[in-house]
């Protein structure tokens, strides 16, 4: 994306780009202030509480936090008042009695020109500290922000320990009632330039997270103030012209009358992106270059997370021309197996037995013949031509045992004797020859795997990653059930992030997107899975420890509930 991390001007910065460049359309942005006439963006908010969730975001902007108190800083305040009020771009001059201080208000229209949607002071005297500025919300009396600052003093500033609650009760905020924040982040960054690539659906992402991360949203704080509704926001190649956008929304046909002066003297606001939603995983694209470049990796992490599914999908390349092999690892799994070793044989396996497999006659009617094991026979395959061996759950074999003394032959520069076979046959594997192996993280510890496979493996962590399940269903996450519904992504992250603040389990037992992707998109559906895959896997990471199965689900969602009660009780857990 074009702005990460970095100053970026909101005059657009000049760079050149790959990729093609979009911006925001008049018509999007029209669109979200005809629906804020239905539903305010900012909650159902009226009479003094009507700044709050705005002031609260230039608090943010500014970096104040519950843990330790920051200066105020009038500038910042000062960025952030311009993102979230202004209907004016940043090279516009600002007509000073047209500064816009709530523009989601959704009684806005009926109130036109009312001194309580609109400031007559400059944005400079806005965000100062005093009587008549920003700040004027919780010194001077201001009982709102006694509740959700922990001092009165002017600077510097700190939220108290339970300021989201505080927050919530007066804006009467719950779970079906948050604030819209792709419509909020979309008004905020009218005016930046973001990457088209791939889909509208991902570059609405893009500036969820732009908005994130300029306002330090922090996990807690987007799971409980707001909502992302899964709309997509519309691009266009042309930059927002915010003309049409005033008249039609805020009833400014011209500012032909009205002195102006410059909107912003700084022309730069620090706009950063942050990666939020659970985790952000390797490309396919990403891991295939790295397994071209080490030729052998291992795909790791909870289950659900796809590391079988991304094996198969670099299978499906066209460059292997069929040359695949997959082998499940499990504990009798052993070097016979995948090196090679005597089986019992039939009699069609004696007739043909010549080159890598020896008839060995014992004198009883029992024959066994020595048979080649899938890596050197792969191996010959890549000689002439690409091959993939997929080694689907590596650790649960003993991999010292099964590679034996072909873990050598791992480097690609040695040639290794396999002393098992009858003719001691040497086994040196081509720069062809890719292996990728998938690892449960659940199943047992990385950390006991051995150091000589270790090193020769390239280790790629796979997370569960809400990215998926969003686009599984084109951003529309909704689960609706009698007149009331919530969000999938909202389930699958409340889950993990209970898995992941829990002592006794952590990363390793999150649990991955996959179960997510149901059969079809429907309550009955999510019953079924949960009832039947999610709740048992959670049992199995509970087992002889019913407190921690509380601890995780709460106390209903264990009992295998079932139509309205089970919605009843998953409600019940996102407002928790």
């Amino acid at each position: 994306m074009v702005v990460k991390n970095r100053k970026a001007q909101i005059l657009g910065d000049g760079c050149s780009h790959e990729g093609t460049m979009v911006h925001i359309t008049a018509d999007y942005i029209k669109s979200v202030f005809n629906e804020t006439i239905r539903k305010n963006v900012f909650v159902d908010l009226s009479g003094r509480t009507s700044l709050l969730i705005p002031t609260y975001l230039i608090l943010k902007m500014i970096g104040v936090n519950k843990h330790s108190a920051v200066p105020y800083n009038e500038n910042t305040a000062r960025d952030a008042a311009f993102l979230l009020h202004t209907p004016y771009l940043s090279t516009e001059a600002h007509p000073l009695e047209k500064y816009l201080i709530n523009p989601f208000h959704k009684s806005y229209l009926k109130a036109f020109g009312s001194k309580a949607f609109w400031r007559a002071e400059s944005l400079d005297d806005y965000v100062k500290l005093g009587r008549h500025g920003l700040c004027n919300n919780y010194v001077g009396g201001g009982t709102i922000w006694d509740r959700i600052l922990a001092t009165s003093e002017k600077t510097p500033i700190r939220f108290r320990a339970n300021y989201i609650e505080a927050i919530k009760k007066e804006c009467g905020i719950s779970y079906s009632n948050r604030i819209d924040i792709t419509q909020l982040a979309a008004w905020c960054f009218r005016e930046l330039d973001f990457d088209g690539a791939p889909s509208a659906s991902r570059t609405t992402q893009d500036v969820i997270e732009t908005f994130l991360g300029t306002f330090n949203i922090t996990e807690e704080e987007q799971d409980a103030l707001f909502e992302i509704t899964g709309e997509s926001i519309q691009f266009n190649l042309a930059p927002l012209d915010m003309t049409e956008v005033r008249r039609e929304c805020f009833n400014l046909d011209s500012n032909a009358d009205i002195v102006m002066e410059p909107l912003l003297q700084q022309n730069e606001i620090n706009i950063e992106r942050r990666v939020h939603f659970m985790s952000i995983n390797p490309s396919i694209e990403v891991i295939s270059e790295l397994l071209r470049i080490k030729k052998q990796i291992i795909l790791f992490g909870p289950p659900g997370v796809g590391k079988t599914w991304i094996a198969m999908e670099i299978a499906k390349v066209s460059e292997w021309n069929g040359n695949v092999e997959v082998v499940q690892f499990h504990p009798t799994y052993g070097f016979e197996h995948f090196i090679g070793g005597f089986f019992p044989a039939s009699d069609t396996e004696i007739t043909k037995a010549d080159g890598g497999e020896v008839a060995a006659d014992t004198g009883a009617p029992l024959k066994i013949i020595y048979k080649e094991g899938v890596l050197p026979r792969l191996a010959k395959v890549a000689e002439t031509n690409p091959a993939l061996l997929i080694i689907d759950e590596i650790n649960r074999g003993n991999l010292s045992q099964v590679f034996g003394e072909t873990i050598m032959a791992l480097d690609r520069d040695y040639k290794v004797v396999i002393s098992s076979h009858p003719r001691e046959c040497e086994l040196q594997l081509p720069e062809n020859l890719h292996i990728i192996g998938t690892m449960n993280s659940t199943d047992r510890s990385i950390a006991i795997v051995d150091f000589a496979i270790r090193r020769r493996f390239a280790f790629i962590r796979l997370e569960p990653d809400a990215r998926i399940i969003r686009e599984h269903y084109n951003n529309k996450t909704k689960i609706e059930e009698d007149s009331q519904s919530f969000d999938l992504v909202d389930l699958f992250e409340r889950i993990n992030s209970r898995i992941l603040r829990s002592p006794a389990l952590g990363r390793d037992f999150l649990i991955g997107h996959s179960y997510y992707l149901l059969p079809d998109k429907d309550f009955r559906s999510l019953e079924r899975t949960f009832n039947f895959s999610i709740l048992p896997l959670i049992e199995e990471y509970s087992y002889g420890n019913p407190s921690l199965l509380v601890e995780l689900l709460g106390e209903n969602l264990p009992k295998r509930l079932t139509g309205e009660v089970l919605l009843g009780a998953i409600m019940d857990f996102l407002e928790e």
